[in-house]
């Protein structure tokens, strides 16, 4: 029989994630082989398969392709890479000063700031169990770029921003070893 392609945008969103998991069980009740294909970009592109089957439910044998995941493994020579670490974890001889603030610590977060004088050159948020989950870097007062980790350990987004406006101007996606896979 043929491919049934269930195309959410995203899964892990109120009931439709449990919807797809139905479909996708009645699909193959019927013969046919469902494969889930997602749009979103999401923090653990490295093992996608297995999170999205451990954490929704998704039967076993259903692959589930992401736009994303698809071209990060394509383009990836060593998985084992963390192409930005050494430069994001570093201190250099700057001030750090840890900025836990309550909303943050609430969600479980830490939040330290490297400066300079009275001038904030990066951030780095981590989750609860220390990992690093983002760096800001800033020019002055002004957001130059943030870069987002996977769970996997390496950054896998970086968003630049316009100088005059502070929006986001450019979206680039990583391979752990630092090829950048896409532009947007």
């Amino acid at each position: 029989m043929a491919d049934v392609l269930l195309a959410p945008h995203q899964l892990g969103h109120g009931g439709r994630t449990v919807a797809i998991a139905d479909q996708c069980a009645m699909f193959m009740e019927l013969g046919h082989h469902p494969v889930v294909v997602t749009y979103t970009h999401v923090s653990h592109l490295l093992t996608l398969q297995e999170y999205v089957q451990s954490v929704y439910g998704i039967p076993d044998g259903v692959p589930v392709r992401n736009i994303y995941a698809d071209l990060l493994h394509r383009n990836t020579r060593d998985f084992e890479a963390r192409w930005s670490r050494d430069e994001d974890e570093s201190v250099g001889d700057y001030l750090m000063i840890n900025d836990a603030q309550m909303s943050l610590a609430e969600k479980g977060a830490d939040e330290a700031s490297i400066k300079f004088a009275d001038d904030v050159i990066k951030c780095h948020t981590r989750d609860r169990q220390g990992n690093l989950h983002e760096v800001r870097y800033y020019r002055g007062r002004n957001i130059k770029y943030r870069r987002i980790y996977d769970s996997s350990g390496f950054c896998s987004l970086e968003y630049r921003y316009d100088d005059i406006t502070g929006t986001v101007n450019q979206e680039n996606y990583y391979t752990p070893d630092g090829f950048c896979y896409l532009v947007r």
